[in-house]
């Protein structure tokens, strides 16, 4: 009986691995954008990423250029969530800050194409959630310059990028129930979290009774981040004005 279990286990497991060979296949596979050019210069198949993929690596026609010497690299490790690399391009890129945005988190991005002193931009604006749930944007230019330094820009292998990571086209935008949403189940998260945290460092037996009573002393460290929790909740219910969660005492100061 266990052999037959493990049997049928291996051909299942055989059927889901070639099944996405064989779906694979009706794709032209690329992981980089030497891979990518390959694919637009040698294939006819629609074009597929495969995750990790990395844009804006060296100088060239995948440059994410901004001002002041101030360059841009994209990365997603699995396809589900957007590293946005920032730092100085002078001589190669230095990254001087990293922001992981999760998929759900990423607001929209627009692409807009101009002429401008004789070669074309292609500027990308990408707006997500920080860890506040503050919207944010990042800028970017692409040049597609027939004769200059980065050559004739084909295909758009940002905006394929980012489609396959959103789910979303060009110019589409998370509406107002999504966000609040997402807040509504951060807050759940956090308060979960801190229910936790608190039945493991309050003070037992405390004859407080319309606060929870932490231990300080013993726990410095997850009293101070209990606290940064409970803010983070009182800041995300403004947010929304929902009214306090009755069944969680406030923490004692």
């Amino acid at each position: 009986m266990r052999f037959k279990f493990l049997l049928l286990l291996f051909i299942g497991f055989l059927s889901t691995f070639f099944g996405e060979i064989k779906a694979e296949e009706n794709f032209c596979i690329y992981t980089s954008t030497k891979e990518y050019d390959n694919c637009i210069k040698n294939s006819d198949l629609p074009r597929k990423p495969k995750w990790p993929l990395l844009i804006g690596e060296g100088r060239g026609r995948y440059w994410l250029r901004s001002f002041n010497n101030i360059g841009y690299q994209l990365k997603s490790n699995s396809g589900k969530e957007l590293e946005i690399l920032k730092g100085n391009r002078i001589i190669g890129f230095y990254v001087k800050e990293s922001i992981i945005v999760p998929r759900e988190k990423i607001m929209g991005w627009r692409l807009n194409k101009e002429f401008r002193n004789n070669i074309y931009m292609w500027d990308f604006t990408i707006s997500y959630l920080d860890e506040d749930f503050i919207k944010k944007e990042i800028n970017f230019s692409l040049l597609d310059d027939a004769w200059g330094f980065g050559g004739r820009l084909k295909g758009d292998v940002v905006s394929e990028f980012l489609s396959a990571i959103t789910k979303m086209n060009v110019g589409e935008e998370r509406n107002k129930d999504f966000v609040n949403n997402l807040i509504k189940n951060e807050i759940k998260n956090l308060i979960k979290k801190q229910e936790i945290i608190t039945v493991l460092i309050k003070v037992q037996n405390s004859d407080v009774k319309n606060c929870i009573e932490l231990n300080k002393v013993k726990f410095p460290e997850l009293t101070e981040r209990t606290k940064n929790i409970e803010q983070k909740i009182y800041s995300l219910r403004s947010k929304l004005d929902i009214p306090t969660y009755k069944k969680l005492k406030p923490i004692c100061n």
